[in-house]
């Protein structure tokens, strides 16, 4: 017997932005993810990340959460896209960044962590 999940919570957010950054100390994170119903909340966190160390849990995460903009983009429904500029970040580094997603019926576990490189 094959089982079919039917869910409302959002779809895990995908990132469509470039892995390295072309700005000094600045990254705009671009997205995009499924949601039958509008986005209630964004949550960001985002770390320098050490190659130099095996366990990188010294650097602390940032948190940020991001106002949704929903927008009526006509046909395009369920999908959904969306950008933040991430400022401050420092030049010739790595950093990874996660994103939680929350709409009426629930959230997403944070976003498989992803490695960007500001140059």
């Amino acid at each position: 017997m094959k089982t079919i999940e039917v869910t409302r919570k959002p779809s895990k957010p995908q990132f469509i932005s470039e892995q390295i950054s072309n700005k000094e100390t600045s990254y705009e994170l671009i997205w995009t993810l499924n949601s039958e119903t509008d986005i209630k909340s964004y949550s960001l966190r985002i770390r320098e990340v050490d190659h130099q160390l095996i366990n990188d849990d010294v650097n602390q995460w940032k948190h940020y959460e991001i106002e949704p903009k929903n927008e009526d983009n006509g046909s395009q429904l369920p999908k959904r896209k969306q950008s933040f500029l991430i400022e401050n970040l420092s030049k010739d580094k790595s950093y990874e960044i996660d994103l939680l997603v929350k709409n009426d019926f629930g959230s997403t576990r944070y976003s498989t962590s992803s490695i960007y490189y500001v140059a």
